[in-house]
């Protein structure tokens, strides 16, 4: 019994020490901040004027180590932030290089900022110039600050855009209940960096929250990261996801706010998130009606509503999935016990009987559990599962070449401004076009990674229970632990695809005016050449996607079953060597009777048991409560 009860004292441990992360998304003036401060009921996160550097941060519970208040700033490495500028520079077609003379060129550049289109690039280059002073020292560095510092790190891009991420550690009522609150960096930032942090958190989260601002449009960067949240959800056993249309009092009526509700959920729809759960909510409204303890005005604002269900899915239908599991393992440890009782009560010829078959069953079983590592029909298989997630990204980039092309030479994007010539105007529209296919296609890859490792451990469970079926069959007392649900680690993508650059005296060929290149074929033309000019610059790069998640996954899956072949073969053995020198099944009769009672209470009762842990009690309830 020893092994089934480590494996129930691990699971309560984590029980006991869990956390919940519940992260926030969407658009940049979307209302995640208020949305926020409305769940912690207090203005809390400040509202950054930029999209483009707002660092990713996080609201913790406090602990001995990081009192109430603690504010914790991870700077950006200097070459990581050097990168990132140097990225920015090119897209303005400005030189870089190391650090003095990436802040040269910052200087230099100014008249160029007000002209090139590309106008986050210039307003990121203009806050680390701005910042440069004060947070040039800091870089690769990690501090605290007051809480009274904290909304400049997070909102003056001064500071914010040296800023890695920031922690805060602030009792609030989700705090309290084990949660941690994550706002993220909108869709729509300007860096792949942010939406390698999106991936991660869409991935790991326990709850996903994504807020739409009222009757808005979703932009280009919003269908994008929609997309992506909409493949991940498909790969999730238990759908965590909720959306929000913030600002719902701007509604004249009912209907009107009915009506845009299902427009909302229509272009969800569109974009592959079927069945989205739905709340029209007012962040503002919520807010002030939590400050002033309004309960009826929490009601109005939609927030009572959209707080019971997230509460309840948070504290309840995720502690019912620890929940199953605890009650699987004590099932386990009470069949155990019962089989034990059976063979202490049956005749001694029968028990000689179960002995002798047992020698021959333990000798299958070594050899299966020996052969685990070397299943190479199972990584064959995990083979052919990259490829064809592969071949489905090929074939979905030929079918949104065309949308990704409209995207960025449209007339819009093509509109002289500020004095811009066309030779700039289609140099960063060119520029824009590689950025969103780069974007698309690696958050694409990322996407494929998390049916490769859902495929990856259904072979690994595959495996494992053809042992636990022959363990069943002749050791049905043997603490078999199941492998719990686990995240495997995400492998590097590259996120910027090596296109070869197009000139201008290229591009330009394309167009002599506006009305040539839309009305009269140029932008055909283009898209034709541009179509076949990319085609293995395309093909590259998954290949080289391809062969990074082979080699990963390959690589993960032999490693799980050989860990899981060296355990089940020392607990195995140490089962056997405690069933030899254990004393005779007739002379613990009545404590194993008394223990399988009090499993059996423990079954019953464990529902109660799960809630207290969560703090659910009676009802749910709203996070005030």
């Amino acid at each position: 019994m020893g092994g089934a009860v480590a494996a129930m004292r691990g699971k309560a441990a984590r029980l006991a020490a869990s956390r919940f992360t519940v992260a926030l998304f969407g658009a940049f003036s979307a209302g995640k901040s208020s949305l926020a401060n409305a769940l912690l009921g207090e203005r809390l996160l400040p509202v950054s004027p930029n999209p483009t550097t707002a660092a990713i941060c996080r609201i913790s519970p406090p602990d001995e180590a990081h009192p109430h208040g603690t504010v914790t700033v991870r700077v950006k490495a200097s070459a990581f932030l050097l990168e990132e500028v140097n990225a920015s520079l090119s897209r303005l077609d400005l030189e870089g290089g190391d650090w003095a003379t990436c802040l040269r060129a910052i200087d230099q550049g100014e008249v160029i900022f007000q002209k090139h289109p590309a106008k986050t690039h210039s307003s990121f280059l203009r806050s680390v110039r701005q910042g440069f002073s004060r947070m040039g020292e800091r870089l690769d560095s990690e501090f605290t600050a007051r809480l009274d510092d904290f909304a400049d790190y997070a909102a003056d891009e001064r500071l914010a855009c040296y800023v890695e991420s920031l922690e805060v550690h602030y009792d609030n009522p989700l705090a309290r209940r084990g949660a941690i609150l994550v706002d993220t960096p909108g869709a729509d930032s300007v860096y792949g960096r942010h939406t390698g942090l999106a991936f991660h958190y869409m991935k790991n989260a326990d709850v996903i929250l994504f807020v739409t601002y009222y009757n808005h449009a979703f932009s280009q960067a919003d269908r994008e990261f929609l997309l992506q949240l909409g493949r991940v959800k498909d790969s999730l056993t238990l759908d965590n996801m909720f959306f929000l249309v913030n600002a719902a009092d701007l509604a004249g009526s009912k209907q009107e706010q009915a009506e845009v509700l299902a427009h909302a959920e229509s272009s969800l729809a569109k974009l592959g998130i079927r069945k989205p759960r739905m709340y029209a909510i007012s962040s503002r409204e919520a807010l002030a009606a939590k400050r002033e303890g309004d309960e009826e005005a929490l009601e109005r604002s939609g927030f009572g509503h959209l707080e019971r269900d997230f509460t309840a899915f948070l504290f309840e239908e995720l502690a019912g999935q620890t929940q199953s599991a605890a009650a699987r393992d004590i099932a386990r440890a009470r069949g155990s016990l019962e089989q034990r009782l059976r063979m202490a009560e049956a005749a001694a010829e029968e028990r000689e009987a179960v002995a002798a078959q047992r020698e021959l069953d333990a000798t299958t079983i070594l050899r299966l559990i020996a052969n685990l590592p070397q299943a190479e029909a199972l990584l064959e298989a995990l083979n052919r599962e990259v490829q064809e997630q592969f071949y489905y990204i090929r074939q979905r980039f030929d079918y949104r070449f065309g949308e990704w092309y409209q995207a960025c030479f449209n007339p819009a994007a093509l509109r002289r401004e500020n004095g811009a010539n066309e030779r700039l105007i289609l140099r960063a529209a060119w520029q824009e076009w590689t950025a969103l296919v780069s974007r698309s296609l690696s958050q694409e890859a990322l996407a494929a990674s998390l049916r490769i490792e859902k495929a990856a451990l259904l072979l690994r469970d595959d495996a494992l229970r053809e042992v636990q079926r022959s363990m069943e069959a002749g050791f049905p007392d043997f603490p078999f632990e199941e492998a719990e649900e686990a995240r495997l680690p995400t492998p590097s993508v590259k996120e910027d695809i090596s296109f070869t650059d197009r000139p201008v005296r290229w591009l330009i060929g394309f167009y002599k005016n506006s009305k040539h290149f839309f009305e009269g074929g140029g932008s055909d033309e283009l898209r034709k050449e541009l179509a076949v000019q990319v085609r293995d610059e395309i093909g590259a790069y998954l290949s080289e996607c391809r062969e990074t998640m082979t080699s990963h996954y390959v690589s993960l899956l032999r490693n799980q079953l050989q860990e899981a072949s060296i355990w089940l073969r020392e607990n195995f053995v140490r089962y056997r060597e405690e069933q030899a020198s254990s004393p005779p099944a007739q002379e613990k009769k009545a404590e194993w009777s008394a223990v399988v009672q009090k499993l059996r209470e423990l079954e019953e009762g464990l529902e109660g048991e799960v809630r207290s842990v969560y703090g659910c009690g009676e009802g749910t309830g709203s996070l005030q409560e």
